[in-house]
């Protein structure tokens, strides 16, 4: 199974957005799974964090994979009255 799934300018009720997003790979489920899938995104908030840059990749099988997680985030300080 191919992905290739993209998104701009997404938000929930104002409290959420996020500028971009692609996912991106290939997914075998069956006879065993096996997948190489990427997941990016860009430029997102929620509260007081910001989403710089995140990548996620996941290769492998059920058994013997690996992911890895690279975020880029800054937070805001908020006062409370």
């Amino acid at each position: 199974m191919k992905l290739d799934l993209a998104g701009d300018n997404l938000g929930w009720q104002k409290v959420a957005s996020l500028a971009s997003f692609d996912l991106k790979g290939n997914v075998t489920p069956l006879p065993s799974l096996k997948a190489d899938v990427s997941l990016t995104a860009k430029k997102g908030k929620f509260d007081t964090v910001t989403l710089d840059d995140m990548n996620v990749v996941f290769t492998g099988t059920e058994q013997n994979h690996r992911l890895s997680v690279n975020v880029k985030v800054s937070l805001s300080a908020q006062s409370y009255y």
